[in-house]
């Protein structure tokens, strides 16, 4: 773990985290595939959610957010939109 040990700063996590996400949204718009633009879009929202320091965020405080979370983020949001992409395209 870089962050943990100190390898990697704080804004370097940022920094690798912004990116990560910024071309993963890229990558779905460049295959025109709504379901995997918006697949990419919840699936950010919700794993934004679950660690944020927002209000009314930080989801993995609550045991049955968290578990809501894992089963979305894991089981559901990677799966279906690939589905219907595969479906159409």
């Amino acid at each position: 773990m870089p962050l943990a040990s100190g390898e990697f700063s704080m804004e370097t996590e940022i920094a690798i985290t912004w990116i990560s996400a910024l071309m993963a949204l890229a990558s779905a718009i460049m295959l025109r595939s709504p379901p995997l633009v918006l697949g990419v879009i919840v699936w950010l929202f919700i794993s934004t959610a679950y660690s944020a320091q927002l209000p009314f965020l930080r989801w993995k405080r609550n045991s049955f957010l968290a578990a809501v979370c894992a089963v979305f983020m894991c089981g559901l949001i990677p799966q279906v939109p690939f589905f219907f992409h595969v479906q159409v395209f």
